[in-house]
């Protein structure tokens, strides 16, 4: 499978991931204006990220991303230990 298809089943998969926990949970109860400032935030990511695509290596790219991925992992398995443990 291209690195593309990969990518498409990711999001697809993300996005049935998030659709189910918001079936089950609710929508998170935030008042409008932080709605706004997370739409806005996520307007600003894309046009940086646009920008940057073509400035930065995608290999480069992939490995930030995977590292950030890592580091969120490690500290939620940390923070889930620690609670654990009292």
């Amino acid at each position: 499978m291209s690195g593309t298809g990969i990518r498409t089943h990711a999001q697809f998969y993300g996005v049935v991931v998030n659709a189910f926990s918001v079936a089950s949970n609710g929508a998170p109860r935030l008042p409008a204006p932080l709605w706004l400032l997370a739409g806005g935030a996520m307007a600003v990511g894309a046009l940086i990220g646009r920008v940057l695509a073509a400035r930065v290596p995608e290999g480069r790219a992939r490995m930030l991303v995977l590292l950030l991925a890592l580091a969120g992992g490690v500290i939620t398995l940390v923070k889930g230990l620690a609670a654990a443990a009292g």
